[in-house]
């Protein structure tokens, strides 16, 4: 019997996991994810993302890597963290370093982009999640619809 569970048990993948995990809304954010975020997070002339940072593992020092694939001079981002919103860069790629956080401990981390009297478009970026050993990379795609501004 227990040389049958050691045959099942051995058959099984690798696995993936990293020491920490991210979600949007209700779901786990897999490395590759792409994820649209829609007009119904559109408040005051910015959209935002909420991705919660959860660390599993012992306190580590974490970044998120941005690659803005659209027109970032007139679809702005920011990041907020800690308490703390940063404008962005300017640039198509931007290094935010968010900082230690402790064992158990979650994380808001808002992507927000600033879309005040622009035309509709797609806005897309991927961001790298990094604690320095192990990464998850994923897509936000910001699909803005100017004729969907809720009023406010």
């Amino acid at each position: 019997m227990a040389f049958v569970a050691v045959a099942l048990f051995s058959c099984e993948g690798p696995t993936t996991k990293t020491s920490f995990t991210l979600t949007y809304g209700d779901k786990e954010i897999a490395n590759g994810d792409v994820i649209d975020v829609t007009m119904d997070h559109y408040e005051w002339g910015e959209m935002v993302a909420h991705v919660f940072l959860k660390n599993n593992g012992s306190a580590s020092t974490f970044t998120v890597k941005e690659v803005r694939n659209y027109d970032f001079a007139k679809y702005k981002p920011a990041f907020c963290f800690k308490g703390n919103c940063v404008q962005a860069n300017g640039e198509k790629e931007q290094l935010w370093e968010v900082g230690e956080i402790d064992a158990n401990v979650e994380e808001d981390l808002a992507m927000h982009l600033f879309v005040i009297d622009q035309e509709s478009a797609n806005c897309p970026g991927v961001f790298t999640v990094s604690n320095g050993t192990e990464s998850i990379e994923f897509t936000l795609n910001f699909v803005y619809e100017k004729e969907a501004i809720p009023a406010e």
